[in-house]
């Protein structure tokens, strides 16, 4: 017997592909049941085109951003993703309105040959290899089973009709004839259900998994020393390994494949799992528990909430309501760190560790007492194996990097030490390779018994890339990894600012609203369009934008540091300057991106330090920042200097400021003078008239006749009055927080 229903699987991808592959594996009778089941409940709705429908089948896929807020009165026509393979281009990933209706060919080569089988193929992997390619040439292609708007690509399709297939094949095989049928009526009619047919389609067929590893601000951000930078990098990077590797763990527990992921990325992930599961999370849970504790103490923490879906929660409408019931069963076990566990805990967590209070053994970055730690060259500083790991190994190593692979074998139990030690812990190896395939380095740790490999393409390649060979089943995965550290240290960035005053930016941002668009944005009741390939779509796309595409839009900054960026979020440090223009451009590419869609917006804040400033306090500030941001009314909107604007309103700051900028021989008492009209307004308690306006008008016109001589200046001055007096003095908070701006964008430190 298989290891997990690969036989059904692949049948469900290739019957979902069949555009693509000329030979498809034969169906038996059996597998066309399930399949058609597995088709109806990933579509969520009806499969197939009406008389009405065929000449509107669709050639390409509608923005899932056109979707949100169903029915929402548009100004402009829908957007369609472009018929390319996927890449991290701007051409490759923005929809875009299109005229033609002829089907695309992209990638149909890579597709079918996908299907081919090689000699080294084990079932899993060669399964694996055809969802891969799917996800890289058909990411943008409609199902054909979708009727007009096709708003779900190939790939989702086809990987969701695969997870629920292999639920599939554990429920009787008496009932699946009974089942399709009543999906049909339920689809069609669900008023003429029968009795026996509403009690067949509430029977569960799936449970819904999510993942949620806690602690992650603090392994992150608490760190100190010259080698922070990199650290940074590195443990942040080593958060998405991880991620992936205790999502194949699951799987593996589990015997699924990698079809059965619904989404993984930023320390989260969701799962579409057969009902068996449930009976083998507890034991899941215990296991992965203790092996996090015992190599991260209790920095780390993985949650697995769930909940059991049945047949009917797949119709259109009704999934938000079991994706709900599994967010909230995560909830309550985050709040239930370690209970699987029990007795262990007390001497894991209670009882001394080490000696204690040993200052030759604390850890300069981490700053906790390590066995290991070892003295660094040429320094009085001492670091520990796990700290250096992140550093030098992956936060040194990754701007070099064209390849990681990954090798599936035995887990091996060892001492806690460098992050190496505890992916073996979990039966993985770990290796980087240039682009062109040399090795970087050797591997730490050797894994018995090596079964299978998956290669991460961390960029998108070209012709010069090579991938490092392999003796043994490998499937390779595109990438996006933000993988530059501009400078070695937070200093030497700080240092190398050339104008205005030396300070970095910490710079967070995240979607608004999230779960709320997730539970309701496709509608609510019976208006409701929500499928499970919806949500998948969804959140592969937002993900495209903030991994993909946002690495791009980064490189235009040569001096932006990615700490992460990810899911819906990003971190980034940087020149303050450079990190505000980031700041806007990210805001703006994004709305362009989601088609202006009003319920899709983002928010953020920038902390403002130097650069020897702690850098997990500086994560603190910049979070606060962003939480006054998304205090904002409505959010959609950023915190800069102890002040939250609308996107809009700061843009208007942001002019202002370009004015006071804009010539150098305006006098210093002009940016004093605003911010203490300002002053006076908000000490007044009357925002819109007072005396300020009347000591304005008679102080700037003052600076004016001075400036007689340089009419250039004078100008300045005068647009400054002429705007404020169009406004009634209204927009005087502004102009204060302008002059501010400006203050530091040409003072000299």
């Amino acid at each position: 017997m298989n290891k997990f229903p690969f036989k059904i699987e692949s049948e469900a991808l290739s019957a979902c592909c069949r555009m693509f592959a000329q030979q498809l594996p034969s169906q038996s009778e059996a597998f066309a049941e399930i399949l058609s089941i597995a088709e109806k409940l990933s579509a969520g709705e009806s499969a197939g085109l009406g008389p009405n429908q065929k000449a509107k089948q669709a050639a390409r896929v509608v923005t899932i951003f056109d979707r949100i807020g169903a029915g929402r009165k548009k100004s402009s026509a829908d957007r369609f993703l472009p018929l390319e393979s996927l890449s991290a281009s701007e051409a490759a990933v923005f929809p875009s309105e299109v005229t033609s209706s002829g089907r695309g060919e992209v990638g149909s080569s890579a597709i079918t040959g996908a299907f081919q089988r090689s000699d080294l193929d084990d079932n899993e992997t060669y399964l694996e290899k055809i969802l891969s390619a799917l996800r890289q040439h058909a990411w943008g292609v409609p199902s054909e089973y979708h009727a007009w708007p096709a708003d779900v690509s190939l790939y989702d399709h086809a990987r969701i009709t695969a997870a629920i297939a292999a639920c599939l094949t554990e429920v009787d095989p008496a009932k699946l004839k009974d089942i399709d049928t009543a999906l049909v009526q339920d689809f069609c009619a669900p008023g003429k259900l029968t009795a026996a047919q509403k009690q067949l389609l509430s029977e569960p067929v799936g449970l819904l998994i999510g993942g949620d590893i806690s602690g992650i601000q603090r392994f992150i951000y608490t760190i100190s020393g010259d080698g922070a930078a990199r650290a940074l990098r590195g443990r942040s990077f080593y958060l998405q390994i991880l991620t992936e590797v205790l999502v194949r763990s699951i799987l593996n527990e589990l015997n699924l494949s990698y079809c059965s992921v619904i989404y993984a990325g930023g320390g989260n992930f969701y799962l579409l799992a057969p009902l068996s599961a449930t009976e083998k999370l507890p034991s899941i849970r215990k296991q992965i528990a203790r092996k996090l504790l015992r190599y991260h103490g209790i920095e780390l923490y993985l949650s697995l909430g769930s909940a059991e879906i049945p047949f009917s929660g797949f119709r259109k409408g009704a999934f938000p309501t079991y994706w709900n019931r599994m967010h909230q069963d995560l909830g309550v076990r985050k709040q239930q760190r370690y209970r699987e566990l029990e007795a262990e805990m007390h001497p894991l967590v209670f009882q001394p560790q080490l000696h204690g209070g040993n200052q030759e053994k604390v850890c300069a970055v981490c700053g906790e007492e390590k066995a290991d730690t070892k003295r660094v060259a040429d320094t009085d500083e001492r670091i520990c194996r796990s700290c250096e790991s992140f550093g030098d190994v992956l936060g040194r190593r990754l701007p070099e990097t064209g390849f990681i692979r990954f090798t599936f074998g035995d887990p091996a139990e060892g001492k806690p030490g460098s992050f190496e030690d505890t992916l073996a812990a979990f039966g993985v190896g770990f290796e980087l390779f240039s682009k062109t395939g040399k090795p970087l380095g050797e591997a730490a740790v050797q894994i018995s018994n090596p079964r299978r490999s998956v290669v991460w393409e961390i960029d998108d390649p070209d012709s010069s890339w090579r991938a490092p060979a392999s003796p043994l089943p490998t499937v390779r995965w595109r990438h996006y990894v933000a993988a530059e550290v501009p400078y070695a240290t937070f200093d030497e960035m700080q240092d190398a600012i050339v104008e205005g005053t030396k300070r970095l930016g910490v710079l967070r941002m995240d979607v608004d609203n999230l779960g709320e668009v997730f539970q309701a944005g496709f509608g609510k009741g019976t208006e409701s369009i929500a499928t499970i390939s919806r949500i998948s779509a969804l959140s592969f796309q937002l993900s495209l934008f903030f991994e993909g595409y946002l690495k791009r839009l980064c490189e235009k900054y040569s001096h932006i540091y990615t700490v992460y960026s990810g899911g819906d979020d990003l971190f980034l440090v940087g020149p303050w300057q450079e990190a505000l223009e980031l700041a806007f451009e990210v805001h703006r590419q994004f709305t362009r991106y989601t088609h202006e869609n009003p319920l899709l917006h983002i928010s953020g804040g920038m902390s403002f330090i130097h650069g020897k400033y702690p850098i997990a306090q500086a994560a603190d500030d910049a979070h606060d920042a962003e939480e006054m941001a998304k205090s904002v009314e409505g959010k959609n909107a950023f915190a800069f200097l102890d002040e939250a604007f609308r996107w809009d309103d700061f843009a208007k700051v942001a002019e202002k400021k370009a004015l006071l900028v804009s010539n150098r021989d305006l006098p210093s008492a002009l940016l004093q003078t605003l911010q203490q009209l300002d002053s006076q307004r908000e000490a007044s308690g009357r925002k819109q008239f007072g005396r300020w306006i009347w000591m304005g008008e008679y102080q700037l016109f003052r600076m004016e006749e001075r400036l007689k001589g340089n009419l250039a200046a004078a100008d300045v001055i005068r647009k400054v009055r002429s705007q404020l007096r169009e406004s009634y003095y209204s927009d005087l908070h502004q102009w204060a927080k302008a002059a501010r701006w400006a203050q530091l964008a040409i003072r000299r430190d």
